[in-house]
């Protein structure tokens, strides 16, 4: 027999260190590449959960409308502040949280230590998802002016407000095309209950039969960032509403925004809400709004100023409708 003859086994090759950095380059590309497809989807997935919240808000509204046979009212602000609860209070047992609501003691101001409790509450329906700021505190803000005049306290923010459509801001509506009265109507957010839209600032609650422009054409709920105004406290007496008079997805700087400690007067001096209670929205390109139906649409901020003031008003005779 012939001998074998064996070959020694040669070891494998190793990577060279420019195939290495090519599979890192090809590594970071993909990453690159996959990364703004994964923020994508998140971003859906939050703005779907923001269109659920504005649904089921919109939905209580009629649950209260069912059963008290009016809307519920903005706010009650002045001379008392009692019973202490705005339209974000008030429908609270038909979102499932009527524990929340006999926290509250409707017998005191909601500045009073016995409201302090409720006041505080987080409700994750009111907090858009979309907003980074909204995770903090599970949407509590410190005092700000938040229940003016009563006391200054911690609360729970509000990401949905109430529809006060092109209302007069107590005499100004610096936002306004000059001379055009469709831009600022009514008196002082609606105080003798002229208000144009859905709601007002004070205690006066519309039928849903007064909304002659039609529920399929008129805004109820819209979306905002409370963190840009000192007054968007759930359950406040003051400002559970928003206006569009103020171009959507307006804001201002960070320099005019409210800092802690500062005075109340300072404070509306340099965050006035007719410039600062607008709809607005971290998502990209408009906001989430609820129609008086109770439909759910994203509006785009590109919308023409005056077709969303008409859409703001309740009974102003226009044909506007979403585009």
């Amino acid at each position: 027999m012939s001998a074998l003859h064996f070959r020694p086994r040669r070891a494998p090759a190793a990577f060279t260190l420019v195939e290495l950095l090519v599979v890192i380059a090809i590594i970071g590309i993909l990453v690159a590449l996959l990364l703004p497809a994964v923020q994508s989807a998140r971003e859906a997935a939050r703005r779907l959960q923001c269109a659920n919240n504005v649904k089921q808000l919109a939905l209580a509204v009629h649950g209260y409308n069912q059963s008290h046979q009016k809307l519920p009212y903005g706010n009650i602000y002045l001379p008392d502040n009692r019973p202490p609860a705005s339209w974000a209070t008030l429908i609270l047992p038909y979102m499932e949280r009527q524990a929340h609501f006999d926290l509250f003691d409707f017998s005191q101001v909601i500045g009073h230590a016995n409201n302090a409790a409720a006041q505080k509450l987080s409700v994750p329906m009111m907090i858009c998802p979309s907003d980074p700021r909204g995770s903090a505190k599970k949407g509590l803000l410190p005092a700000r002016c938040m229940c003016c005049p009563a006391a200054q306290v911690e609360a729970m923010a509000l990401w949905y407000t109430a529809c006060a459509g092109p209302v007069d801001a107590g005499g100004s509506c610096p936002m306004c095309p000059s001379g055009q009265s469709w831009c600022c109507q009514g008196d002082n957010y609606g105080k003798n209950g002229d208000g144009p839209g859905m709601f007002v600032r004070w205690k006066t609650s519309f039928k849903r039969e007064s909304v002659r422009d039609g529920l399929s054409n008129t805004i109820m709920i819209g979306e905002t960032l409370p963190w840009q105004t000192i007054h968007n406290a759930a359950f406040g007496v003051n400002m559970s509403i928003g206006v569009t008079n103020v171009p959507m997805n307006f804001r201002l700087p960070e320099n005019q925004l409210p800092v802690e400690g500062m005075s109340d007067s300072a404070l509306h001096s340099r965050n006035p809400h007719s410039k600062t209670g607008g709809y607005k929205s971290e998502h990209s390109g408009g906001a989430m709004f609820a129609l008086g139906d109770g439909s759910v649409h994203f509006v785009n901020d590109s919308i023409d100023f005056q077709l969303y003031n008409a859409l703001g008003t309740r009974n102003g005779h226009e044909t506007a409708s979403l585009p």
